[in-house]
């Protein structure tokens, strides 16, 4: 997590999403495509118990699609099981029929987080930071050479308050 600031906290997209939870999404599948996700969280040790964090996303998508729409998901789950925020980034080239409320368009980017429950505040204002980063850099993402490339994307991005970076200069880093 990033160095707090006075009247909150903070965290860093570039921790939350590290290179080792960026993958290539060889699925045009919804199921596939979030049980590949979910592996990813579960061999990052990013939860502890891959069963209730299926569960609480499958369970979501249920209730309603995370579609979000700009061929981009989000899905997400608190879980009493899980310690700290964490991400998983899926990419898929070719769209996954995603079933989106919103313009059912395939999806190409699939970033899933789950979080602690009792944490509201701040999971807002990530799932906030990561709409950010996914619908400014989509095009960016899409025609990455790698997925290293792509993690760079996210150095940019933080829980601070408006567009990338705007607490870089605060504390003393580019923007």
């Amino acid at each position: 997590m990033a160095p707090m600031f006075p009247g909150g906290f903070m965290y860093q997209l570039s921790e939350l999403l590290p290179p080792t939870r960026i993958v290539n999404l060889e699925t045009t599948d919804k199921a596939s495509a979030l049980q590949r996700l979910l592996d990813v969280l579960a061999e990052t040790r990013a939860i502890k118990e891959r069963v209730a964090a299926e569960e609480a996303i499958m369970s979501r998508e249920v209730l309603m699609s995370t579609g979000v729409g700009y061929g981009i998901a989000v899905p997400h789950a608190r879980l009493g099981t899980v310690d700290e925020f964490a991400c998983a980034l899926g990419i898929s080239q070719d769209g996954i029929n995603y079933s989106s409320i919103i313009d059912d368009r395939p999806v190409k980017l699939v970033c899933m987080i789950v979080g602690p429950n009792g944490k509201h505040d701040e999971y807002l204002k990530i799932l906030a930071m990561l709409m950010r980063f996914l619908k400014s850099e989509r095009g960016k993402i899409l025609a990455a050479y790698s997925l290293g490339e792509v993690h760079g994307f996210t150095l940019k991005y933080d829980t601070s308050e408006g567009g990338p970076s705007s607490s870089a200069t605060r504390f003393g880093g580019a923007s």
